[in-house]
């Protein structure tokens, strides 16, 4: 899609039909330069309508900004939404943010402590046995799903030379928030 507006083209549209004069009066020797030749062989641009080309460019100057902001805008969203919360594109914008140069954050699986699961006897499953304090055996400790909340599945890791304080982890936070898998817990550190 082209969002582009050639302004050029657009003051060719505007100039007035008494500044293009009847059948050949204008003539187009450059599209790119816009420098029309009258049948006497003056430049109009060269020739005194140099003000009208300056009062089209002038009331079209605000449309020409608009517009390359407008192309700029276009392009950011388009790279934002392709980013997804996959670990490469989260290392992509993070580096593309914080360290376009050295690209040196990246993201590693946190190492999870899984409770120990048990099993019925239905299930066919290796048996694990609880015993009582009278069978003499270590005491075992079944533990609320609640003591393992606390982990993260993933770190993300910057450099040490880094000053890692709350305003560079809460911009780290900020881009990472808006990409994860909802309810993915994850912590930042240095290398």
């Amino acid at each position: 899609m082209k969002y582009l507006i050639s302004v050029q083209i657009l003051i060719k549209s505007l100039v007035p039909f008494f500044l293009r004069g009847v059948g050949e009066a204008l003539s187009w020797v450059s599209p790119l330069t816009l420098n029309w030749v009258t049948p006497q062989g003056d430049a109009w641009i060269t020739s005194g309508g140099s003000r009208h080309f300056d009062w089209l460019k002038a009331l079209l100057s605000p449309i020409q900004t608009l517009n390359s902001e407008f192309v700029s805008f276009v392009k950011k969203i388009r790279y934002e939404m392709h980013i997804t919360g996959q670990v490469i594109y989260l290392e992509h914008i993070l580096n593309d943010t914080f360290d376009p140069d050295e690209r040196r954050i990246y993201i590693n699986d946190a190492s999870l402590v899984l409770p120990d699961y048990l099993y019925n006897k239905a299930d066919g499953q290796d048996v694990f046995h609880l015993y009582n304090k009278a069978d003499g055996e270590a005491a075992y400790y079944l533990h609320n799903i609640a003591d393992y909340s606390g982990q993260a599945e993933f770190t993300v890791f910057v450099p040490t030379a880094w000053d890692l304080n709350l305003t560079l982890k809460n911009q780290i936070r900020s881009i990472v928030n808006r990409y994860k898998q909802a309810g993915v817990r994850y912590t930042i550190e240095k290398i």
